[in-house]
């Protein structure tokens, strides 16, 4: 009986703890979203870890937001 109560504890402290755990195996610095190289602006895209160059409005960069708003 000792150790279906141990067996119990410990999985109720496995199953409460769970919710931490994306918080202890995250790096606590994240490669940087933006890098420029000459003239050209690359973005990570998404989680892969892959660089695409930033391009829009045909293939020029974007301009100041200022004109769109």
């Amino acid at each position: 009986m000792n150790s279906r109560r141990l067996f119990i504890k410990k999985s109720l402290f496995t199953l409460s703890s769970l919710p931490l755990s994306p918080l202890l195996f995250t790096s606590a610095s994240s490669p940087p979203h933006r890098i420029k190289k000459g003239n050209m602006i690359y973005r990570r895209l998404g989680r892969t870890g892959f660089y695409v160059s930033e391009i829009s409005l045909g293939s020029s960069p974007l301009p100041d937001w200022g004109l769109f708003r």
